[in-house]
């Protein structure tokens, strides 16, 4: 899976803005007015929305090319880890419509990008890696502690 676009400016915070890619509830008219609900899934897809708002030529041209030549204006998936530094996730994304591009009103050297994500799947983060690898060497060894203390 592709990585995204690495360039050193960050999406403003002002503007980060999450959401349900559809909505995950089921629901039925009946003729008497009464509604039945229930959930469609246990995985409900999540989107991202991310607004850049001050991004240099050099930065805008990085993003186009990898949205043209590395991810096919979005046919592609991407690795995209959140910027938000209390959320440690590694996503599986898409882009749901291609990038915008609009020239800063305040700065004409600069850019303003806006692009729509929807996350596919969380890969786990470092530490539930580790807490996972070490819960399972400790199930071994205490199944290698009760097969020798049985003999």
């Amino acid at each position: 899976m592709a990585s995204f676009v690495n360039i050193t400016e960050t999406p403003t915070v002002m503007d980060y803005r999450q959401g349900l890619l559809v909505d995950p509830v089921h629901r039925s008219n009946f003729e008497s007015g009464a509604i039945l609900t229930r959930t469609r899934s246990t995985a409900v897809p999540r989107t991202k929305e991310l607004f850049y708002i001050s991004v240099s030529e050099s930065s805008k041209q990085a993003i186009e090319a990898w949205e043209k030549d590395t991810i096919g204006f979005g046919g592609e998936a991407f690795n995209w880890r959140d910027p938000n530094p209390n959320d440690n996730v590694m996503y599986g994304a898409v882009l749901l419509a291609p990038c915008q591009y609009n020239l800063h009103p305040q700065n004409p050297d600069k850019w303003q990008v806006r692009m729509r994500l929807g996350l596919l799947c969380e890969s786990s983060s470092s530490s539930s890696s580790s807490s996972s690898s070490s819960s399972s060497s400790s199930s071994s060894s205490s199944s290698s502690s009760s097969s020798s203390g049985g003999a």
